[in-house]
């Protein structure tokens, strides 16, 4: 049981130096509750479920404005005439959503705990939008939006975030992508997290324990381990290539996708819901979050071993080295109305917990909780980054993930909260280091006893034995590494990989031709604290025999004792053995027989010689070694060349160390400080503007006429942009357009747009970013249809009348089969495009367009084939005001869904 302090209790108790005993109660035994997952195959548009009403609503935050919802309502009530009969019709998503790839039907399942939608990685579709809604309580929800996830290299799957809920019975998933072609393998993923008895007891105060002075069990809080939520061990595996940090520089500050009402029971069948996705949906090696946290402020563990270490994750795509994540368990991107008895904010008890862990961290890694520190940019795959990768930025050590990232996360409420949680946390930090000074590890380093002539300067076999003293008070030792093949850079100097975990102050390990491996070791205490870290070797192996090149005059020779059983030699002067690729070499070990009489071969990089040695000596040794120390590191070509004509020289091998005697290699932290951080880049240049950004041409769909609502707007990330200013100018049906004025500043590169009848907006993108702002980029206008009301129809014999089917727009068309019927849109202000949206179908009639008293088009809607949503445009050759009239030309059915006049 690892060691465990309250944080309700740190700051009164354990600052001042007291320590209480407590009384723990009897709770149900926590086990592993292996979760249940089930795939569900998306297949393209559900023709049925797109002509169903609220099918392509957007989310909530982009609904339809009230006053259209009312105009609606009204001309409904003007006009109930019964529904005519009507022939079937292709799917209305294909007329209306150009990028809509994929809608399944309201499907009723199984409960489940999760949802999420994930595809093939090796998808080339760019997925614009997914959106699910589920059923719970007996009642669908509104669509929710579901951020893409990070992408983890060793994972096929790339996919959403999961929508969590403690117990859902139904789903629907929709999917946009630019093609409009859904990705390669896409899937609904729903998850099961089952139940424990032990879940009713999450949250209760657990056992305290004393805090030693100056380490950082003085500020731990209580955390609720994996062992306790029910982690089932066997879904995860090991994380590839480093699985550790080797510093922490900055902590993120995340929230999930959920309702926030869950009871406190729920809270850990949420977090195993959220493991089970990551690694049975998103086939991670384990869940993406260091830490979580529910909104009673309980505390949970996420990746395994993020108590005591730091395990590399999946919470910032680009900087999940050297920083930590918690995740806020609750949608936190409403506004914080927490007065109208509903829960959007997050609460005191999650802020007050997010930030003892905060401040547990900063103090056991000295971090300042109100500083800035610097980060390297990775490359992020699929969470886009406001910095080019391989660019060094600098950041707070507390941040959200929208800091770095393109998301909302963590929700415009929680990010608020930042600033007073930084102020908490380091009131935290600041009293323990008044009580205790800086934080000290809770172990000495381990002392490495002495290698030997097998093991340094190069390890000449597979696998050697390295020993050191024994630590008191440790239970075990932790082994890490970083390694470099042949020709190839040495692994990132910010991680590690575990090696092994062993009992005893021993380790076998095991070193490939040509790899350099860098191991270290730190003691283990019985509750898992890690101690201090000191390097157990620098351990190099001779390249593989495959990589050297001899010169014709070498024979091989008998190998009894020789390393790796191979020996080669020659009597001619002159004589070559070379490999090629070497990279950073600091120390040039030649693997050889030495010998009475034995002769001399000089050393070069290139075509500089470095060094020249004998293999005389006294008396014959098969594995012996030559050592060519190098002022600084050096890549290229060595070639090693016998000096004397009719002497002997026996080689094997060559080793490359990338350290020098003393222990150094550049970019490993130094001798003795591999926790050290990697070489600072060069500094980044003062900061310039963003660049304009590029927008995406919208679809002919949207611009210049949009038949619905809502219109999505997506852009490029512009080059040093930070976030984004979105402005407006609109005009509605016959006026003037407006000044602009800025509606949004957002991390996000999405606007969705809401048109009213008749109205006509311009929407401009201005990136901002540390060295101002860009100039604005421009989107087509786009116009919506014109109310019903603001369509005169005429009366009479040549009277229309209204038919209602839910694949009409809007569910309504004006129908007539006279001639000379005419319909008008008065006071039309600027047009350049007139566009009818009419049906079309076998016996259909014709229908004229004028423009005041010219007519400028003449269409005919008699077709094959049934459509209900055909849009019928003229481009005037230019701007038209006054107005628009829409006459049929013969006693032929014609019916009209909707008129626009756009600019």
């Amino acid at each position: 049981m690892r060691r465990l302090v309250s944080a309700a209790t740190v700051a009164a108790l354990t600052v001042a130096g007291l320590a209480l005993p407590v009384v723990s109660m009897p709770v149900a035994a926590a086990t592993p509750v292996t979760p249940e997952v089930v795939n569900m195959t998306i297949d393209g548009v559900d023709a049925r479920a797109a002509a169903q009403p609220g099918a392509l609503d957007a989310p909530p935050e982009v609904r339809t404005d009230a006053a259209t919802e009312r105009a609606v309502a009204l001309e409904d009530a003007l006009a109930p005439t019964p529904v005519e009969a009507v022939p079937e019709l292709e799917p209305l998503a294909s007329a209306t959503d150009p990028d809509l790839a994929a809608l399944t039907p309201l499907t009723r399942t199984e409960r489940f705990t999760a949802v999420g939608v994930t595809w093939d990685a090796a998808s080339a579709e760019e997925v614009l939008e997914v959106t699910v809604r589920i059923r719970e309580g007996g009642a669908w929800s509104e669509w929710v939006a579901l951020p893409e996830s990070e992408a983890v290299a060793t994972s096929d799957r790339a996919g959403t975030e999961p929508l969590v809920s403690a117990g859902a019975d139904g789903v629907q998933a929709r999917v946009r992508t630019a093609s409009g072609n859904e990705p390669a393998g896409v899937r609904l993923d729903l998850v099961d997290a089952g139940s424990s008895p032990a879940d009713a007891a999450i949250g209760a105060t657990g056992a305290l324990a004393t805090a030693s002075a100056a380490t950082a069990s003085v500020l731990r809080p209580r955390v609720v381990t994996r062992a306790e939520w029910g982690a089932d061990e066997k879904l995860r595996r090991a994380w590839t290539p480093q699985d550790q940090s080797s510093r922490l520089a900055a902590m993120y500050v995340h929230h999930t996708v959920n309702r926030n009402d869950y009871a406190q029971k729920d809270a850990a069948k949420l977090v195993r819901s959220v493991y089970a996705y990551h690694t049975q949906s998103m086939k991670w090696p384990d869940i993406g979050y260091q830490f979580l946290v529910d909104r009673f402020g309980t505390l949970y563990e996420g990746r395994y071993g993020a108590i005591d270490t730091l395990p590399i994750g999946a919470q910032a795509g680009g900087y999940n080295t050297t920083t930590i994540g918690i995740s806020a368990i609750g949608n936190f991107e409403n506004r914080d109305d927490n007065k109208n008895g509903k829960v959007d904010g997050p609460s005191e008890a999650m802020l007050e917990s997010i930030a003892q862990l905060l401040a547990w961290k900063a103090y056991e890694h000295g971090l300042d909780p109100r500083g800035k520190t610097k980060l390297y940019t990775g490359t992020s795959t699929k969470s886009g980054v406001h910095a080019k990768p391989g660019e060094t930025i600098t950041v707070n050590v507390i941040q959200g993930h929208r800091d770095t990232n393109i998301t909302a996360c963590p929700g415009t409420t929680l990010y608020a909260k930042l600033g007073s949680i930084r102020t908490r946390v380091a009131a935290l930090v600041d009293a323990a280091v008044a009580a205790h000074g800086a934080a000290q590890p809770v172990l000495p380093a381990p002392v490495p006893d002495a290698h030997t002539a097998q093991q340094s300067p190069a390890q000449l076999t597979t696998q050697q034995v390295y020993t050191w003293q024994p630590v008191a008070g440790a239970a075990g030792y932790e082994l890490l590494e970083r390694p470099a093949s042949h020709g190839n850079a040495f692994a990132d100097a910010r991680g590690w990989r575990t090696v092994a975990t062993v009992k005893t102050p021993r380790a076998t390990l095991t070193v490939s031709p040509g790899v350099n491996r860098l191991v270290v070791v730190r003691a283990v205490s019985a509750t898992g604290e890690r101690g201090a870290m000191t390097d157990l070797v620098r351990a190099t192996r001779p390249v593989s025999q495959s990589a050297l090149t001899f010169s014709a005059s070498w024979k091989k020779q008998p190998s009894d004792g020789a390393v790796d059983g191979a020996l080669r030699a020659t009597t001619g002067k002159g004589a070559t053995l070379k490999v090629s690729s070497v990279r950073d070499a600091r120390r040039i070990v030649l693997v050889g027989e030495e010998g009475p009489g034995n002769g001399r071969v000089s050393v070069s990089v290139g075509s500089t010689v470095v060094g020249e040695v004998s293999w005389a000596a006294d008396a014959l040794a098969s594995a012996a070694v030559r050592v060519v120390d190098l002022p600084a590191a050096v890549s290229g070509t060595v070639t090693a060349r016998t000096l004397d004509s009719g002497t002997r020289v026996a080689l094997t091998s060559l080793a490359f160390p990338r350290w020098d005697s003393t222990g150094t290699a550049p970019g490993d932290g130094g001798p003795g400080g591999t926790t050290g951080p990697a070489p600072t880049p060069t500094p980044p240049p003062a900061p310039v503007a963003p660049a304009t950004p590029k927008l995406r041409a919208p679809g002919a769909t949207v611009a210049p006429v949009r038949l619905s609502s809502t219109a999505t707007l997506r852009w490029n990330a512009a080059p040093r942009a930070t976030s984004y200013e979105v402005h407006v100018r609109a005009a509605s049906h016959g006026g003037k357009l407006g000044a602009w004025r800025v509606v949004k500043r957002t991390t996000s590169r999405t606007y969705t747009l809401k048109l009213g009848y008749g109205r006509t907006a311009e929407v401009g993108i201005v990136a901002v970013g540390d060295g101002g702002r860009s100039a604005r980029a421009v989107f087509p206008k786009i116009t919506r249809h014109v109310s019903p009301g603001t369509v005169q129809r005429s009366t009479g014999a040549a009277r229309w009348k209204t038919v209602r089917d839910a694949r009409y727009l809007r569910g309504v068309a004006w129908t007539t089969s006279a001639k000379n019927a005419r319909l008008r849109v008065k006071k039309s202000k600027d047009v350049r495009t007139i566009q009818v949206t009419a049906a079309s179908g076998r016996g259909q009639g014709r229908f004229a367009v004028y423009a005041g008293s010219k007519r400028v088009a003449t269409f005919s809607t008699a077709s094959s084939r049934t459509k209900h949503l055909v849009r019928y445009t003229v481009k005037l050759s230019k701007p038209f005001s006054g107005t628009v009239t829409v006459k049929t030309l013969d006693r032929r059915p014609v019916r009209v869904s909707a008129v626009t006049t756009a600019r």
